[in-house]
């Protein structure tokens, strides 16, 4: 074989060990950029689920000290103890009929 044809020859494996290095770097960073994405969506989904989770709790939070308030405000206006627990039921219900106060 000649010098010329070995040389010819490992050029051609050069490449081919080239393109193939090149194949794998592209596959990698394809399955880098596909897991990212992934791992991306999983944040913004367990994001979504604990903004959802303060937003009821602070509307729960709202709700109670709504009741609260109405409750004794109504003590004052009367002058005398309610049944604290009977009239907390009442005023929920009127919450939950309320388009103010009604979850989304």
């Amino acid at each position: 074989m000649a010098v010329q044809e070995q040389i010819s020859e490992a050029r051609q494996e050069g490449q081919a060990v080239i393109g193939q290095a090149t194949q794998v770097g592209d596959r990698l960073k394809e399955e880098a950029k596909e897991e990212a994405r992934k791992e991306a969506q999983a944040i913004v989904d367990r994001t979504r689920v604990e903004l959802e989770r303060e937003r009821d709790k602070a509307i729960d939070d709202l709700r109670r000290e709504f009741v609260d308030t109405a409750i004794l405000a109504a003590e004052k206006v009367i002058n005398e103890a309610l049944d604290k627990e009977k009239h907390r039921k009442l005023i929920e219900e009127a919450l939950e009929e309320s388009t103010t106060f009604r979850e989304s």
